[in-house]
């Protein structure tokens, strides 16, 4: 799932996930590397327990992080990320059909990392073929 969406994520342009893009790569899965400062990550968080009918609950975290005291730099591409993937209904993506993708709620600010570099993120409720 996570490489599905980082990769739409990119082919809608809210950011360079490609392996192998070099120095403009922003996007990466699971870990937030200490470079580039501004970068988005997709985590995968625990959601609802699977259906009987094929269905899969996973839930979606993102999180933006900007460059040194700039927060409205991670707040307008948190805000792309969610205009990309909050509404897709009934949609392929990389092979996986989702039956939905919604934000759970409107972006929330995280505390600052130690580079004062600061980090706003959001969840989604993710619905999936298993």
């Amino acid at each position: 799932m996570l490489k599905e969406l980082a990769q739409y994520l990119e082919d809608q342009g809210a950011g360079v996930y490609s392996p192998g893009a070099g120095e403009t790569r922003n996007m990466f899965i699971s870990h937030r590397p200490d470079k580039p400062a501004a970068c988005i990550v997709l985590y995968e968080a625990p959601g609802a327990p699977r259906s009987f009918l094929g269905y899969t609950y996973p839930e979606l975290h993102v999180e933006v992080r900007g460059e040194s005291y700039d927060y409205t730099g991670p707040r307008a591409v948190i805000e792309t990320v969610i205009t990309t993937l909050h509404g897709i209904m009934n949609f392929d993506i990389g092979g996986t059909h989702y039956q939905v993708i919604q934000a759970r709620q409107e972006p929330f600010s995280l505390p600052d990392d130690v580079s004062h570099r600061p980090r706003v993120a959001v969840n989604f409720r993710v619905e999936k073929d298993s």
